[in-house]
């Protein structure tokens, strides 16, 4: 039962996480989508 009480935690500190990482890997996303769209158009 003790991975039923440890789970709330985890949780909270994942989101946390993803809500920091969210922004740089967002941008990062979209440069390399960017990037490849302009390979693609280039090419």
């Amino acid at each position: 039962m003790s991975f039923i009480q440890y789970l709330p935690s985890t949780l909270e500190q994942f989101l946390l996480c993803a809500t920091l990482l969210q922004v740089p890997l967002t941008e990062m996303l979209l440069r390399r989508l960017n990037a490849i769209m302009i390979y693609l158009y280039t090419s």
